[in-house]
């Protein structure tokens, strides 16, 4: 009997028809009041970024997009580390404030709060600029 072989492209893609989740993620967009509910499951979350802040002079150097109202109140927040800020053409926390962003991945919880820990500049998406 001979292995059946695919390959990378056929496989990917018949990996991604299988996969229930990763297909959910792509046709659904939350919003940012509704993310708690699907922690653990990676998703496209859309809000307006209300408020951003950059950590500079902070060892991890993490940058913070939280929609649709301000810290503590946040619905959401995108996290970017600095080698994925490093990625994008202009700086997250002052090109996409103010702006209707979304955001896709892992839903986590951080201190009861829900966020996504932005992989890839792709994984940001403005929708306009309100």
């Amino acid at each position: 009997m001979h292995p059946i072989t695919l390959s990378g492209a056929a496989a990917a893609a018949a990996l991604l028809a299988l996969s229930p989740r990763a297909a959910s993620a792509q046709e659904r967009a939350l919003a940012g009041a509704d993310v708690k509910a699907h922690v653990g499951e990676r998703a496209t979350v859309c809000g307006t970024v209300v408020g951003t802040k950059y950590l500079e002079k902070s060892p991890m150097k993490l940058t913070f997009l939280n929609f649709d109202r301000a810290y503590p109140n946040q619905t959401f927040t995108a996290v970017i580390y600095p080698e994925v800020r490093a990625r994008f053409t202009a700086a997250p926390d002052s090109a996409f404030l103010n702006k209707r962003l979304c955001v896709t991945g892992p839903i986590t919880l951080y201190r009861d709060a829900p966020q996504i820990v932005v992989a890839s500049e792709k994984d940001v998406t403005v929708r306009d600029a309100r």
